[in-house]
């Protein structure tokens, strides 16, 4: 078995909602610079018309 990092990524848009997914990745730091580089675009002091964001969470999955 290997272990693999999945984090959790929402996507908002004004008048269409919210979509969810979640990303898988190889190692601990690989997912935490992927949260870290989505929030990263997270400036406005109020939400935007559009806007990604992830939770601080990672998660680690036993894969086959």
């Amino acid at each position: 078995m290997a272990v693999k990092y999945r984090i959790q990524v929402m996507e908002s848009e004004r008048g269409w909602g919210r979509d969810y997914w979640q990303e898988v990745y190889d190692t601990y730091e690989e997912a935490k610079a992927r949260i870290k580089a989505i929030n990263s675009k997270n400036t406005s002091l109020t939400a935007p018309d559009y806007y990604c964001q992830a939770e601080d969470t990672i998660e680690a999955i036993e894969v086959k």
